[in-house]
């Protein structure tokens, strides 16, 4: 019967085929609409934005956090860190989901660099890593009786396809368990002053509550600007074909309107990691332009928003390098001590 009634603002529009019974209804709404008694428009304004029911987000209680800063790099090789928007929710702990996987790129990454790993090194696949719950990544294009794989395969999925069967298996090879590899990522936290941050494995898939590991967008900040010695050997394993894998068949599916910054970030050289559980979508992105590093941590983004917002950030943080760098030049200036006078 409602397939009859087309809706434009207050009015209402009566098709064809509309029938007595529901000329009868119409008119009893329209009667009880103009016989109400007129209710406040802080009301009617509460009454619109209720949600009818509430979203996982909600059920989580989990908030949208936000930062981006410039990272600018000192004439020593040191970086300094400019705020280039007003933070949102910096402090709020929320799900570190996939976002995980770059503190355990980066432990895998240390561990190459002491020659405790080698890049062509065979690990095992385990047997569990094939059944890590809640999961489409696991094993995606992973041949199934294969049981082992080189270091530099096993760190290209785990950066390029965000496979968590891989994070299990470099963590294990790296420290013998995913316990004490655990263990590592918490104590470099701690290290590097991310004290809102708990990991309790080593590729974020939620546990128990879905809130047994957290970070804050101050702490991703805090991340983000330990990733920069490790950028450009993180944007090889990026950009590297991907060997040792099985790509499934290409989609026919347009892109979607969602992801079009995504791909507008990459052209552009950002290196970028997503993490999604449930509506909680985060993304920490890290553009390399000229001496400055740009990078926007969003945790539980608006659904479909993360790219969209990421891209408008950086666009807007281009405007504003150029004051950055003169300001922080002026500032190394007059900290300088002063030229010794020259003697004739």
């Amino acid at each position: 019967m409602w397939s009859n009634l087309k809706h434009i603002g207050s009015f209402v529009i009566i098709s064809s085929k509309t029938t007595l019974s529901q000329l009868s209804l119409m008119a009893f709404i329209a009667f009880a609409a103009v016989a109400a008694p007129p209710a406040c428009a802080k009301d009617e304004s509460a009454s619109r934005l209720k949600p009818a029911t509430p979203s996982k987000s909600a059920k989580w209680g989990w908030d949208n956090a936000r930062m981006t800063v410039a990272f600018l790099r000192q004439a020593n090789n040191s970086y300094s860190t400019e705020q280039l928007s007003p933070p949102l929710n910096a402090d709020t702990k929320l799900p570190i989901a996939s976002l995980a996987k770059s503190m355990t790129a980066i432990l895998i990454l240390d561990a190459i660099n002491k020659g405790e790993l080698k890049t062509h090194q065979m690990i095992q696949i385990h047997p569990e890593s094939r059944t890590l719950p809640d999961s489409k990544f696991s094993v995606i294009g992973l041949p199934k009786k294969w049981t082992e794989i080189p270091v530099h395969s096993a760190l290209t999925q785990l950066l390029q396809i965000s496979s968590n069967s891989m994070a299990m298996n470099l963590a294990i090879a790296a420290a013998g368990s995913t316990e004490e590899f655990v263990r590592r990522m918490n104590i470099r936290a701690r290290e590097w002053g991310m004290n809102n941050t708990q990991f309790v494995n080593e590729h974020g898939l939620p546990m128990g509550d879905r809130k047994s590991e957290y970070t804050t967008a101050s702490d991703m900040i805090i991340l983000a600007r330990h990733m920069l010695p490790y950028l450009d050997s993180l944007k090889s394993y990026t950009n590297t074909p991907l060997t040792d894998w099985v790509a499934p068949a290409p989609s026919k599916k347009p892109e979607k309107n969602h992801e079009k910054e995504k791909t507008i970030l990459i052209a552009e050289g950002a290196l970028i990691k997503t993490g999604t559980i449930d509506e909680c979508q985060s993304l920490l992105s890290l553009l390399p332009h000229g001496n400055t590093v740009i990078a926007d941590i969003q945790l539980c983004a608006p659904k479909y928003s993360r790219f969209k917002r990421a891209w408008t950030s950086l666009q807007d943080a281009f405007t504003k390098i150029p004051n950055l760098l003169m300001m922080n030049a002026n500032a190394a200036q007059k900290s300088s001590p002063p030229a010794p006078p020259s003697i004739e």
